[in-house]
């Protein structure tokens, strides 16, 4: 549902996460709640009753966009659909807007270690912060 809006041709899949990482910035929660509830609708038309969703953290002035709209969107459809947030880490997210996201609601947390300087200190971070949200 972003497709056009990014306006990029086919590439790899670090060009695709650079190019949303950008895009982010311009998001604003009910521009992802809307897109988020148009998919989960179709989903439970297809019988789909649990989801694990990703919530990247956006670039820009508010970084937990997507968690909040997510989390807002779990809390409208309890009982209907089982939604489970997860945060999308960087490697450049601080700490403090990772543990952020667990007191908005996030659910788990998961990242692209990857494309770390150094993937298994970030790695480290992720598991360590993760293992403090409990």
């Amino acid at each position: 549902l972003t497709w056009e809006r990014l306006g990029r041709g086919y590439g790899n899949l670090l060009d695709a996460v650079r190019t949303w990482a950008a895009a982010s910035a311009t998001l604003d929660i009910d521009d992802v709640h809307e897109r988020a509830m148009r998919v989960v609708t179709e989903q439970l038309a297809h019988g789909v009753t649990a989801i694990r969703t990703h919530a990247n953290v956006c670039t820009g002035d508010e970084p937990l966009t997507a968690v909040h709209a997510m989390v807002a969107l779990r809390e409208k459809l309890a009982g209907v659909v089982d939604l489970q947030v997860a945060f999308l880490c960087m490697p450049f997210t601080p700490d403090d807007v990772i543990r952020a996201a667990f007191d908005a609601g996030a659910d788990v947390l998961g990242g692209v270690a990857y494309t770390a300087a150094d993937p298994t200190i970030e790695n480290d971070r992720m598991l360590r912060l993760a293992e403090q949200a409990g």
